[in-house]
C-alpha cells in the first residue's frame, strides 16, 4: 500500500484525500480548493492570490509553489545570491542561487548533492553541524513572474540561517586593526569544527576562502559557504592550512604561541582539524585563561 500526502497547493497545509467532487477551504490560508486528477486544486479567483505582501518583488515557481526574492545579498562565480521567501502565509527565509548561465547549472546541481549527503552523514555531530551548513530546499529550472509566464532561470534553493550575515572579508575590513587575539581562536575553532565533521563524512570543501567563511558576531559562530568544489575524499590538509591562513590574515598582533601556531598550521601538511583543536585549546589557556566570552561587534549587528 501507498500512502500519500495530500497539500494546500498555496500554502502547502496538510488536506485529507479528496473526495470526486465538492469544494473545501484551507485551515491554514483559506483558500477554496477542488478536487483534480493530481489532488487539490485552487479555485480561487487571480485577484485573491495576488493579495500578498510586496506585490512589486520578482516572482518565481520552482517544484510547485511559488517564491519571493527580497533582495541581492552576494555575487559568486557561478550564481547571483538573493535573500528570498516563500510566498504565502506559512512562509520561510531561502537563500536563492541565480545561475549565471548555463555552464554553472552543474556546480549548483552538484553543491545540492554533496549538501544532501552532508545532510545524511552518520559522522559524529552531525545532529548540529548538519544545521549549521546550508540546508537543501529545492533546485530545478524556475519559471519566473507572478504566473510563471516570463521566462526560466535554473535556481537552487537553500535554507537560510539568521545571524550568519558577516564574510571574513567583511570582519577583515571592519577590524582594520586586526581582530582581538581571543576572537582568533574562536573564529578558527569554530571553522575547524566543522571541517572535522565534514572530513569525517567524507568530504572535503575544496574553497575555504575568507568569501566562504560566514560569521555569526554575537554567538559566535563560523559556517562554510560554496560548496561547489567540494569532493569525496580529497586533501583534508589543504582546508585546515586554509582555514588557519583564513584566520590568521585576520590578526595584526597576538601572543607569540598563538601567531606560531597558526603560522605552522598554514603551512604544514597536517595535523588534522581535530588534533588542531586540541593544540589550539592548549595555546589559548596558556595565553589567555579559562575560555570567557568576548564581544565581537560588528557594523550591522546588535549585540
Amino acid at each position: 500500500m501507498t500512502y500519500v500526502e495530500h497539500h494546500c497547493p498555496r500554502c502547502f497545509g496538510p488536506l485529507p484525500a479528496p473526495p470526486p467532487s465538492g469544494t473545501i477551504y484551507c485551515d491554514y490560508c483559506w483558500t477554496p480548493l477542488s478536487p483534480g486528477p493530481d489532488g487539490w486544486t485552487s479555485t480561487a479567483p487571480a485577484a485573491l492570490d495576488e493579495d500578498l505582501p510586496d506585490p512589486d518583488r520578482p516572482r518565481f515557481w520552482v517544484k510547485g509553489r511559488r517564491w519571493v526574492a527580497l533582495g541581492r545579498v552576494a555575487e559568486g562565480e557561478s550564481s547571483r545570491v538573493f535573500l528570498g521567501r516563500r510566498d504565502h502565509r506559512l512562509t520561510e527565509r531561502v537563500v536563492i542561487k541565480l545561475a549565471r548561465d548555463e555552464d554553472a547549472r552543474p556546480k549548483l546541481e552538484h553543491e545540492h548533492e554533496v549538501l544532501t549527503a552532508l545532510q545524511a552523514s552518520r559522522a559524529r555531530g552531525t545532529a548540529h553541524f548538519s544545521r549549521l551548513i546550508p540546508q537543501p530546499v529545492a533546485i530545478g529550472e524556475a519559471r519566473l513572474g507572478m504566473r510563471g509566464d516570463e521566462g526560466a532561470r535554473f535556481v537552487s534553493l537553500l535554507r537560510h540561517r539568521s545571524g550568519f550575515v558577516h564574510t571574513f572579508d567583511h570582519v577583515r575590513d571592519a577590524w582594520r586593526e586586526g581582530v582581538q587575539p581571543e576572537a582568533a581562536v574562536w573564529l578558527l575553532k569554530r571553522a575547524l569544527e566543522l571541517l572535522g565533521w565534514t572530513h569525517e563524512s567524507g568530504w572535503t570543501h575544496g574553497a575555504v576562502e575568507p568569501a566562504h567563511l560566514l560569521v555569526h558576531a554575537r554567538d559566535h559562530g563560523v559556517t562554510l559557504l560554496g560548496w561547489t568544489e567540494a569532493r569525496r575524499g580529497g586533501d583534508a590538509a589543504a582546508d585546515v592550512r586554509a582555514a588557519a591562513g583564513a584566520v590568521r590574515s585576520l590578526v595584526k598582533k597576538a601572543p607569540a604561541p598563538l601567531t606560531a601556531l597558526l603560522a605552522e598550521a598554514e603551512a604544514s601538511a597536517g595535523p588534522d582539524a581535530w588534533a588542531l583543536i586540541g593544540r589550539l585549546d592548549e595555546v589559548s589557556r596558556r595565553a589567555f585563561g579559562p575560555p570567557r566570552y568576548v564581544a565581537f561587534p560588528m557594523p550591522g549587528w546588535d549585540l
